[in-house]
């Protein structure tokens, strides 16, 4: 007898942990992906903490992520053709030498 309600019972725990999973699958709780999809928000995690976000000292590939998202340089790659195309710049000019480079910063760029 005591073996036959031991085992109605762990039934009873596999259905009402089942039905649980089923609830919280269909739940219409907002997460990341679903806000995102609809905001066209791109949600990135770390991986691990940042030791530091000094760009001359961080080693890791977790502090360069993020270092790259604060930070724009002064011109960017084409993703098509990898060429310099204008980013925190909106132009530069280079001497007939080669040594100096003059950048002129966009019009309402901030730090």
């Amino acid at each position: 007898m005591r073996r036959h309600k031991l085992s109605h019972l762990a039934r009873l725990t596999l259905i009402s942990l089942f039905l649980q999973v089923i609830m919280a699958c269909t739940s219409d709780v907002d997460t990341n992906s679903s806000t995102g999809s609809s905001a066209q928000v791109l949600h990135l995690g770390n991986g691990t903490e940042p030791q530091d976000l000094d760009p001359h000292i961080v080693t890791g590939v977790t502090e360069h992520n993020i270092i790259t998202a604060l930070i724009e340089g002064l011109v960017g790659k084409n993703p098509v053709d990898l060429s310099p195309e204008p980013a925190a710049a909106e132009s530069w000019e280079i001497n007939t030498d080669g040594t100096v480079y003059t950048f002129h910063l966009r019009e309402g760029a901030q730090w």
